[in-house]
């Protein structure tokens, strides 16, 4: 999510005089949970706002104890097909609904043992709009109100199943006017768009911009501290366990021979064979569970954005 001041006013239709706490919101090539997004809506009174949230809804009854921080992670998704229904969400959707506009994605694939990441973007200058929800936390240390938003998600269109069988719930020019006015009654054509029980088969293709594109990229953005250029730039795609079956015989007796004499020179396999190290596990991004991410005590907590299980955004 990398825009400048005259993006976010040009993008999200919102007049200066309206924003508030944008100065939170720093552009970053590599965003996970817990950071500041620019999020716009529009209140009961027609009034269009823009706001920096964080990413991961963190809902307003949430009572903690001890002087614990509120988790990002648990929430930083919605299912656009339960979100009427799920406490957390059937109050805020009625009259909490907001717009978020990105650059593009983080999905990973899974390659064999490995985790490829790819970046998702429209190409040219356009840009991704995401349904989201957003709610108002009042336990603060400092007594001031915390904004906490979640994105929705929903089946992955047929053009991006092969990378995961979830999206982002992503909303046209119409559709997102529709969706941040929050004067009215959510619109039903935009959240029931998956519920295979609630409408006809043909209208059951998740929508997606027609200039969607994507990219192998370096799997360095895996951690969220990786901020550099190159985090959403295109990189040849790691090689996938799948070539280790297409091999040659010969080949395959090479590296047989190989491991032998490993064993013969060390007694044991090389520690550090592709066979035997165990691939880094990448960040959930948008994970279609809220609650699928979890992070194990003493281990450098890595980023998310796939809206799904394993993403991020940029």
């Amino acid at each position: 999510c990398c825009f400048s001041e005259p993006q976010l006013e040009s993008m999200h239709s919102v007049p200066r005089r309206n924003w508030v706490n944008i100065h939170y919101y720093e552009p970053k090539n590599n965003m996970g949970p817990g950071m500041y997004f620019p999020v716009s809506f529009s209140d009961r009174d027609g009034k269009r706002n823009l706001q920096a949230m964080k990413w991961g809804l963190v809902p307003s009854f949430t009572n903690l104890k001890n002087g614990s921080k509120p988790d990002h992670f648990v929430m930083f998704n919605a299912r656009s097909e339960t979100v009427e229904s799920k406490p957390s969400f059937r109050r805020i959707v009625q009259s909490q609904r907001c717009l978020v506009i990105l650059n593009g994605f983080y999905e990973w694939k899974s390659e064999g043992r490995q985790k490829q990441p790819y970046y998702v973007h429209c190409e040219g200058e356009k840009t991704l709009k995401i349904a989201c929800v957003f709610d108002t936390w009042m336990g603060s240390t400092d007594n001031e109100p915390m904004y906490t938003f979640s994105m929705l998600t929903c089946e992955a269109n047929p053009s991006l199943r092969w990378l995961h069988h979830r999206q982002p719930l992503f909303l046209s020019d119409s559709e997102a006017e529709a969706w941040i006015d929050n004067a009215n009654p959510p619109p039903h054509g935009v959240i029931l768009r998956g519920r295979n029980d609630e409408i006809k088969p043909e209208d059951r293709v998740s929508y997606i911009p027609s200039s969607i594109s994507h990219y192998p990229v370096t799997s360095k953005m895996s951690s969220i501290s990786y901020q550099e250029e190159d985090a959403c730039a295109p990189v040849k795609p790691s090689k996938s366990i799948t070539s280790f079956f297409n091999r040659s015989p010969q080949d395959t007796r090479k590296d047989v021979a190989k491991s032998k004499r490993n064993r013969n020179t060390e007694g044991s396999y090389d520690e550090k064979s592709d066979l035997d190290t165990k691939s880094p596990t990448p960040n959930q991004s948008l994970e279609t569970s809220p609650s699928a991410v979890s992070k194990s005590p003493g281990t450098k907590q890595k980023s998310v954005m796939s809206f799904f299980k394993k993403q991020r955004v940029e």
